[in-house]
């Protein structure tokens, strides 16, 4: 929300990218197919992908969404990080809302 007032095409933006991160999340097609490949690997950096996983395995009955631990705490990283910096953003830039508007 800070961005948006800072930099008013970021929500386009935005929409875009999180659009483009759906269909490379799994949803559409299985990331997870060929472990050994470096297209899986990189696929795999998407946070998103933990969430998809983790709902098919739920109703597929394949493993447990918590049982791979390092992926689970590297989705919970990039989700407290990204946290993090828009909490900090926020702090820094809520006296000077009124101006930016």
């Amino acid at each position: 929300a800070t961005i948006t007032i800072l930099f008013r095409d970021y929500q386009l933006i935005i929409g875009s990218v999180m659009r483009l991160m759906f269909f490379l999340s799994g949803a559409v097609m299985d990331v997870t197919a060929h472990p050994d490949s470096l297209l899986t690997k990189a696929l795999k950096l998407n946070p998103i992908v933990y969430v998809i996983e983790g709902f098919r395995d739920a109703f597929l009955s394949r493993e447990w969404f918590f049982q791979d631990v390092w992926w689970s705490l590297y989705f919970w990283g990039v989700t407290l990080l990204v946290l993090g910096i828009g909490a900090m953003l926020h702090l820094q830039f809520k006296d000077r809302f009124m101006d930016y508007l």
